[in-house]
């Protein structure tokens, strides 16, 4: 270890140089999936911003395209406009549940949050 004193008006104090320490890292990966971005999926994607939004899984799954994908693909104007339509989609689809899925949505969720207040608080 090596010390240097710096000062700021009014004190002063040491500042270490840690030579011990292990190097910082990154828990995430340096461009995973940029094979997916191909030029004719991007056009894909683009050719329908608000029915292709998402991406299919080897089962054939399909799940909503992950915010790295959206950020590639679209434009912040083309990300507004499919959140516009995707919020409307929300509504339009929430209005046309009948009551009882409406309660069960709403318990449900309730159910979810005081799960996660119980985890939180267990830590």
């Amino acid at each position: 270890m090596t010390g240097v004193q710096t000062c700021a008006l009014p004190i002063c104090f040491p500042v270490t140089i840690r030579e011990d320490r292990e190097p910082e890292f990154q828990l995430m990966s340096k461009g995973i999936g940029k094979n997916y971005l191909t030029r004719s999926m991007v056009k894909w994607h683009k050719k329908d911003l608000t029915n292709r939004v998402y991406v299919t899984l080897k089962g054939g799954e399909k799940v909503s395209l992950p915010r790295y994908y959206k950020e590639k693909i679209y434009t912040q104007h083309e990300r507004k406009i499919i959140g516009a339509v995707m919020q409307q989609r929300d509504i339009e689809s929430w209005q046309n549940m009948d009551l009882s899925t409406k309660d069960k949505k709403w318990q449900d969720e309730i159910n979810i949050a005081i799960e996660k207040v119980r985890k939180a608080s267990k830590l």
